[in-house]
C-alpha cells in the first residue's frame, strides 16, 4: 500500500510517496520538482543529486543553474533561453528551461495519488499531472539490467 504524506524539506513543503519498493519526494512549490526517486530494495537513487541542495524559490528569468539542478524538472516550452518564434507571442522572451519549472503547483493529496496543477498566465496554458505508485507493477522487472545494480 502506498503512503502519501506532507513533509517539510528545509523551509519548503514537500510530498512523500512511499510503498515497499519506491520512495519519491516532490516539491510542489518548485514547479513540482521531483527531488528523489529511490528503489528501496537496493537503495539506488535514480535521479541526479547535488551534494548539498539549497532549495530556493526561483525568480523569473534567472538561469536554471543558479538553483538546484538535480532531480526531475519539467521544461516547457523550451530548454534554452530564447524568443518565442511565432504567433501572438512572437518575440516574447522565454527563460532558461522554459516557464514550467518556475511556477509553483497547486497540490492535492489523496490516499492513492498526488495531483499537481498550475496555470501559466503569460502563455495561457494549464498543466497538471497525477503521480502514484502502482503496487501491482514489478519495478525490478521493468528496469534494464544496468539499473538493477
Amino acid at each position: 500500500m502506498t503512503g502519501i504524506k506532507s513533509i517539510k524539506i528545509g523551509a519548503l513543503d514537500g510530498v512523500l510517496l512511499e510503498d515497499d519498493t519506491l520512495r519519491l519526494l516532490i516539491l510542489p512549490q518548485l514547479g513540482g520538482k521531483v527531488i528523489s526517486l529511490i528503489y528501496k530494495p537496493t537503495g539506488r537513487e535514480f535521479l541526479s543529486q547535488v551534494p548539498h541542495p539549497d532549495y530556493q524559490l526561483p525568480r523569473w528569468g534567472e538561469p536554471f543553474v543558479h538553483y538546484d539542478t538535480g532531480g526531475w524538472d519539467e521544461c516547457f516550452p523550451t530548454i534554452a533561453p530564447c524568443l518565442y518564434p511565432e504567433g501572438v507571442w512572437k518575440g516574447t522572451p522565454l527563460p532558461d528551461h522554459g516557464t514550467l519549472w518556475l511556477i509553483p503547483r497547486y497540490c492535492q493529496l489523496s490516499t492513492s495519488e498526488v495531483y499537481l496543477g498550475t496555470k501559466c498566465m503569460s502563455f495561457l496554458f494549464l498543466f497538471s499531472k497525477r503521480v502514484h505508485l502502482d503496487p501491482e507493477e514489478d519495478v525490478e522487472a521493468q528496469l534494464s539490467p544496468e539499473l538493477r545494480r
